[in-house]
């Protein structure tokens, strides 16, 4: 009896190991949109620090 209840639940465990894993994968492939968004939001930036710095160095000279 105890044997049958060990074997279900090691199936259950093995079930629902097997979902996360197939989840995990589609996590994985909708990370690197996140990238994208960053990179972007980088360059924008860095974009926007240079026209205040070349602004400041105008007003210097």
């Amino acid at each position: 009896m105890t044997q049958d209840k060990h074997e279900d639940v090691n199936e259950e465990i093995e079930k629902e190991l097997l979902e996360y894993l197939e989840r995990k994968d589609e996590i994985e492939a909708e990370k690197p949109t996140k990238k994208k968004y960053k990179s972007w939001v980088f360059i924008c930036s860095l974009i926007i620090a240079i026209l205040y710095i070349s602004r400041i160095i105008m007003q210097i000279f």
